[in-house]
């Protein structure tokens, strides 16, 4: 597979203190490229979109100074993710394309590390998924595992993310490094 695309994500804090935050993350994505096609394993076009909408809460489970923002801190997050996708292959004899909605539970911890004007903040997280996919009319249903492990680096108001997802049902694995910035 060659794959390439990009997306955009927002993190919208709702309401936060020195006890945690809850927030709502929230975004899109659109790739294109190229595929092994399942019917005779030759090249295919495709594209993949979709987005999805993640509200969760921030608990703090221990801060070194008491104070928001300020020392080491440990956190715990847990929420909801949920989403829609639609996936579609060119074949020389036509196009074939479905679409796949899923929801499910995540959670985590996070550590906040100050160094200097940064925060190094590595996580560990884990989401379980449920959901259906839809192609020619027939439902077809599907759950899997995605533990998730990495950093965030922030900075002046800049963010350096690096992601690692395996996942759990498939010997495949996700990498996502993720540049972003508060407005």
């Amino acid at each position: 597979s060659e794959v390439q695309g990009g997306s955009v994500y927002a993190n919208s804090r709702i309401v936060g203190g020195s006890w945690g935050s809850a927030s709502l993350q929230y975004g899109g994505f659109y790739l294109f490229g190229t595929d092994k096609g399942a019917d005779n394993g030759a090249d295919v076009d495709m594209t993949v979109s979709g987005f999805n909408l993640a509200p969760s809460l921030e608990i703090v489970l221990y801060s070194s100074s008491g104070k928001e923002e300020r020392g080491f801190m440990l956190t715990s997050f847990f929420g909801i993710d949920g989403g829609y996708q639609f996936f579609t292959q060119d074949f020389s004899d036509g196009e074939a394309s479905y679409h796949s909605r899923f929801a499910g539970p995540l959670g985590g911890l996070q550590a906040h590390i100050p160094a200097g004007n940064a925060l190094i903040s590595p996580f560990f997280s884990a989401k379980k998924l449920w959901g259906q996919s839809v192609h020619d009319d027939v439902e077809y249903d599907f759950d899997f595992t995605m533990l998730g492990y990495g950093f965030d680096i922030i900075w002046n108001g800049y963010s350096l993310s690096g992601i690692v997802q395996p996942l759990m049902e498939d010997d495949g694995t996700v990498y996502t490094l993720a540049f972003g910035f508060a407005f």
